[in-house]
């Protein structure tokens, strides 16, 4: 039975597939439940996607073919995208300012070639590609500062404070944000505290 497709998670900040698979009936979805857990690297980066306010995409390559069929296209996107996928054992690509060969944008444009984005879209990539800060407010920040200063690598470290949240370190912050120290200076307005 032709009950198969291939499938791409898209980021939705570059517009460039992180996971490709193949399934039937629910299995794109399946990616997104608290206890789909068995690739680290896919998991991570939709956290990230999730924590800068945005929900990863999901594009079905192509639809009702065959089992056969579907392990031969999605090999064959694999191949075409491994440098940017999380399947497997590649690597998760830094979305924070990596130059891309000629050849890799050429890619891109293709894929992307006609796609229509929504206002809401344009505007969160709008925002994005300003480095302003995206998140949820909502979610809880635990201040340890006093114990993680107590001990600490570096007993100087000083508070920050972005947007009204005082975190014990950059390193603190960089966590709550799940991103790297660096990307997080970059991106981020704060004020060092005494």
């Amino acid at each position: 039975m032709n009950e198969h497709y291939v499938y791409a998670l898209v980021d939705p900040i570059n517009r460039i597939p992180f996971y490709i698979g193949k399934g039937k009936g629910y299995r794109c979805k399946a990616h997104f439940e608290p206890n789909h857990n068995c690739n680290k690297h896919k998991i991570d980066y939709i956290k990230n996607i999730k924590t800068l306010g945005f929900e990863p995409l999901i594009y079905k390559i192509c639809e009702n073919i065959s089992n056969e069929d579907s392990l031969q296209i999605e090999k064959y996107f694999i191949n075409l995208y491994k440098k940017c996928l999380t399947n497997k054992t590649n690597n998760i690509p830094d979305r924070t300012g990596t130059k891309l060969s000629e050849e890799h944008k050429k890619k891109l444009r293709d894929f992307n070639l006609g796609k229509k984005l929504s206002n809401e879209h344009k505007l969160k990539l709008r925002e994005s590609n300003v480095h302003k800060p995206v998140y949820n407010m909502s979610k809880p920040y635990i201040d340890t500062s006093d114990r993680h200063n107590v001990g600490s690598r570096n007993p100087r470290a000083k508070k920050i404070l972005v947007k009204n949240v005082i975190f014990g370190c950059f390193k603190d912050a960089s966590n709550y944000f799940n991103i790297s120290v660096g990307t997080f200076k970059k991106r981020y307005n704060y004020e060092v505290l005494n």
